[in-house]
């Protein structure tokens, strides 16, 4: 390889992945020398700014400096560099940003990150007369602009979106009755357009909804007696859909390019969480219904397709009643064709504190005496034993019902936090001085996030959380609202401003 030619080995570093220029940079002095090449890091800049994962505009970064770009770049695929888990000082914020939004006293509202972290989406729920609707905008963080607005019809009660390059997706609304698709361009301003929407008979989900490509998916829990927890998956274009009966009531799903994936806590008698893993072209073209004869009565059970079952590591104790799943599923930054997994298994453990109300005090005595296992749902000093699994899937070069994705393990983190978790799924975030809605808002003085180093499956050595910097200490920060991207920006709600930080 070294005998070729500079351009040709330039040319192979252009097709390869991010993982792999940084790997062959430290072979030798000449491929270091090709390896910080700008020409190179442009390039993977344009290649990652098309799949909408830089929170900066592609003309921005090919002004800046070599050494400049290429610590954005890696920024971008690994996180800021002070968020370290050997750092013991503050984390370094690069740049602050508030949008003013559009508020008032009546109405409920959320945001999210659009990928790359560039775009934010903000929602509220309003009423006009009888009729309910959210009121959409979404933001362009860098330039500090409104870029769009919309009114959805209903409450959405979920919300998610999958884009295809150069900023052009479909964003996926879910509201107590109905999904709706709207296709959006993020480099314009132009109005998102409906082009799918289906109205569910009666149907009342309670989850969040996935898209991937040309399908959907949510699991729901109806409170008919008739109506076991199902998952439904649907493909949107074909105006087609298979359900499935759930193998517990806390499954969760999620989707990524050809495949669905499945997780879910064991019975208490079992020894660990399960994940299953559903190439979606294995399906049998039988199984598949038109939307026009949708019914959640009669779903199919889930040993009758094909699929691989995995264990979740790190969890091999005894189960827990209360044990929940939850999964992140997220394009590697790093490596082509892959997918970040990662699932947090939370097992409650006894009560750290004693319960705050004099009916929760009850509740326990009770308990006590006649043998009955006390619940505290809203307990605060109710204890978690948490895992959090880490792997590597890599999807198969065959695109048909043979292809099978490989699973790799990367790390196994253990915790216990008493703090409500913001994102736990790359960095073990925990929030501590953002309380809920029933306390006080004095408590709002001390807006911290911190970033939970955890000790290891191997019992590695516990450190003290990161403490990391938000928002000016004026700020009013709504509770609950903190959001924290896969690039390290960290987006909270005010009452008439979004704030986002940035970090080195």
């Amino acid at each position: 390889m070294l005998r070729l030619n500079r351009d040709v080995l330039l040319y192979i570093l252009r097709i390869s992945d991010i993982h792999t220029v940084v790997s062959v940079s430290g072979v030798n002095k000449l491929l270091h020398g090709i390896a910080q090449t700008k020409q190179l890091w442009i390039f993977l800049a344009r290649d990652l700014c098309a799949r909408c994962m830089m929170d900066r505009p592609i003309e921005l970064l090919e002004t800046l400096p070599d050494e400049q770009l290429i610590a954005e770049v890696k920024r971008a695929v690994a996180g800021p560099q002070t968020w370290s888990r050997t750092q013991d000082t503050s984390p370094t914020i690069s740049r602050q940003i508030s949008l003013p939004i559009k508020r008032d006293k009546n109405a409920r509202a959320s945001s999210l990150f659009l990928p790359g972290e560039r775009h934010i989406l903000y929602y509220r729920w309003c009423v006009e007369g009888d009729s309910p609707r959210t009121e959409m905008s979404c933001y362009d963080v860098y330039h500090r602009r409104r870029m769009w607005d919309f009114v959805q019809l209903g409450h959405v009660r979920a919300v998610t979106c999958d884009f295809y390059t150069q900023g052009k997706g479909v964003l996926c609304l879910m509201t107590r009755d109905a999904v709706t698709l709207l296709e959006v361009c993020m480099s314009s301003t132009d109005i998102p357009c409906e082009v799918f929407h289906f109205t569910l008979p009666g149907f009342m989900p309670d989850a969040e909804i996935r898209i991937s490509g040309d399908h959907l998916a949510w699991e729901a829990n109806d409170q008919r007696a008739d109506v076991p927890r199902t998952v439904i998956l649907v493909n949107w274009r074909l105006r087609k859909f298979v359900s499935f009966r759930a193998p517990c009531t806390q499954t969760t799903v999620d989707l990524f390019p050809g495949h669905m994936l499945v997780a879910y806590p064991t019975p208490i008698e079992s020894s660990a969480a399960k994940f299953q893993l559903i190439t979606i072209a294995s399906l049998a073209i039988t199984v598949w219904e038109f939307l026009t004869t949708f019914d959640d009565r009669k779903p199919r059970e889930l040993g009758s397709v094909p699929f691989s079952e995995f264990s979740v590591a790190g969890n091999d104790g005894p189960g827990d009643p209360e044990r929940r799943v939850k999964i992140s599923l997220n394009p590697s930054r790093l490596h082509d064709a892959t997918y970040e997994l990662s699932l947090l298994v939370a097992d409650a453990q006894h009560p750290g504190a004693p319960p705050r109300t004099i009916f929760a005090r009850i509740r326990k005595s009770l308990g006590a005496v006649f043998g009955i296992a006390a619940q505290h749902k809203n307990d605060p000093g109710k204890m978690y034993n948490k895992t959090v699994s880490r792997y590597h899937i890599t999807l198969p070069e065959s695109d048909g019902p043979s292809g099978i994705p490989s699973v790799r393990l990367l790390s196994v983190d253990q915790h216990t936090a008493p703090y409500r978790v913001v994102d736990w799924f790359r960095y073990g975030f925990y929030c501590e001085g953002l309380p809920p809605r029933h306390e006080t808002t004095e408590c709002h003085r001390r807006r911290l996030v911190c970033l939970y180093r955890a000790k290891d499956a191997k019992g590695g050595v516990l450190t003290q959380p990161l403490v990391i910097p938000l928002f000016p200490e004026e700020a009013y920060i709504q509770p609950g609202t903190v959001r924290v991207a896969d690039a390290g920006a960290v987006m909270a709600q005010g009452v008439r401003e979004l704030f986002v930080s940035y970090y080195l």
